[in-house]
């Protein structure tokens, strides 16, 4: 057997991770999360993918968002239901019009709860026109617009 071999112990480490979170948990972490960053986001969903060894939860922002605040209060509420293990997240936040949805950011790997602390936006358009599936109950990233009180995606 040679080095190229051995098995990555990070990969067993993202996989225990992934198996340990409940959707009971996932569920109870969402709800702070969307109490904790109501002032950023509408909406705030999630799953668990064990087949791809990631959670990943998706944030509809409100369109007069505070990007940095959000990040620092998702990360906070990570840190409070995860304090010894945060499970192998990706945090996708965008907002949306009736035709276009916008990406603010992507987060996920071993820095996550740094790269949330210091949310920054992406300084390139990152703006697409608006697919078939809908994340989000919400149409549009606005105030006025229902959102998603409980529950998963």
């Amino acid at each position: 057997m040679e080095v190229g071999d051995l098995p990555d112990p990070r990969e067993a480490e993202t996989e225990d991770a992934i198996m340990k979170l409940s959707f009971e948990r996932l569920e109870h972490f969402l709800v702070d999360a969307r109490r904790a960053c109501a002032e950023d986001a509408q909406e705030i969903v999630g799953e668990i993918h064990t087949e791809y060894d990631e959670a990943p939860i998706f944030v509809l922002l409100y369109r007069d968002h505070d990007l940095n605040r959000f990040g620092r209060n998702l990360a906070d509420v990570m840190l409070k239901h995860f304090p010894d293990r945060v499970p192998p997240f990706t945090v996708s936040a965008i907002t949306q019009d009736e035709r276009t949805e916008r990406h603010h950011a992507f987060v996920d790997g071993p820095r996550l709860l740094e790269e949330l602390a210091h949310l920054r936006p992406f300084t390139a358009d990152t703006s697409f026109p608006r697919l078939g599936e809908d994340v989000f109950e919400s149409r549009v990233s606005e105030r006025a617009a229902p959102s998603r009180i409980d529950g998963m995606r």
